[in-house]
């Protein structure tokens, strides 16, 4: 289906108000005499919390959250804002993380303002992540960024729900992404596995509001809102858009909706491109009114030959552009490897 876009108005929600929630241990930086459940700092309230405890953050600037090497245990480990409080997480000239994961697993993060770092939130070698219904914004590169690594590993679980991302890459805008899943060079040993993101509202890239590298086995991509993306090549959603070989991998992107893409590279911008993995993408909405506009493309980089089969079904493009088109470009790998594509 073809259709000129003429107006399109969409309200994106505010803040959520927080849940109620248990907390174990309070993080204050006001306070004078805390008790034997409160601390200073969220570094302090690692050191002591137990499995299934959740640290609550009292309104009030934060600098970067860092957990290195923690297991949160069977139940897992919750940081949150503390209920009917805001909990900000700033950095300055855009360096650091709001929050920084580096090799640890079993962590909530939740209900967190996170603002002015390089990146939101940096996981590397984690697994085993929930990051739910934080607002991500001001940021450097990426909003959110999860990395395998050098490790042998696989990374299993990794959930990105409900989060608000916006204003991206404003120091370096080529890594502007709102959220980016594994390593782009093809030389990381390590691989994630089952990967959610749902229900997240993105606005204001300043390249792929999620951009998914072929190390990541098996991602559900659903219900999320994109928006204002500015495109310095690939598409709005990117999966595997590399040359290099690997895995058998397999995708779903269903019932996001995507609106006004552009590319300021001068290349034709994508709703959704993909160069790798088996994948069935449904009950999309994309929407863009530009002549040189792709809402599905696929590119030319199917270098597994038993994961490259691609199936659309009831996605809804409105362009004066092409609603899909097979071997639509080489990303500049010069490959030539087809996928299989499957209209329903």
């Amino acid at each position: 289906m073809k259709a000129l876009l003429l107006t399109l108005t969409i309200t994106l929600v505010g803040c959520a108000s927080h849940s109620r929630a248990i907390c174990n241990i309070y993080v204050d930086k006001q306070f004078s005499d805390g008790g034997e459940f409160q601390v200073k700092s969220v570094a302090e309230a690692i050191q002591i919390a137990e499995p299934g405890e959740s640290i609550c953050l009292k309104s009030g600037v934060y600098p970067e959250i860092e957990l290195k090497g923690v297991d949160g245990g069977l139940i897992g480990i919750t940081i949150t804002s503390a209920p009917n409080h805001v909990a900000i997480i700033k950095n300055d000239d855009y360096r650091g993380a709001g929050v920084k994961l580096l090799h640890s697993r079993n962590i909530v993060i939740k209900n967190l303002f996170i603002t002015g770092g390089m990146y939101g939130v940096y996981a590397l070698g984690s697994s085993n992540l929930t990051l739910l219904n934080n607002t991500i914004t001001d940021v450097g590169q990426e909003g959110i960024i999860v990395k395998a690594g050098d490790s042998d590993l696989i990374l299993d679980n990794i959930a990105i729900r409900k989060n608000k991302i916006s204003f991206t890459g404003n120091r370096n805008a080529q890594y502007g992404e709102g959220i980016y899943i594994g390593d782009g060079d093809g030389k990381a040993k390590g691989k994630l596995r089952n990967v959610t993101i749902d229900n997240n509202q993105i606005d204001k890239t300043l390249n792929e509001a999620i951009d998914i590298k072929q190390n990541t086995i098996n991602a559900t991509i659903s219900d999320n809102t994109i928006s204002n993306v500015s495109l310095l090549y690939n598409g709005a959603i990117t999966i595997g858009t590399s040359s290099w070989l690997t895995q058998e991998s397999h995708y779903v992107l269903r019932n996001n909706l995507i609106y006004r893409v552009d590319n300021r590279s001068g290349y034709r911008p994508y709703g959704i491109a993909i160069g790798h993995g088996n994948a069935i993408i449904e009950n999309n909405t994309i929407i863009e009114e530009s002549i040189e506009f792709v809402g599905i493309c696929l590119f030319t980089t199917f270098t597994n030959q038993q994961s490259n089969v691609i199936t659309l079904s009831k996605n809804h493009v409105l362009t004066q552009g092409t609603e899909s088109m097979e071997h639509c470009t080489h990303g500049g790998t010069n490959q030539k490897n087809y996928g299989i594509l499957i209209k329903n």
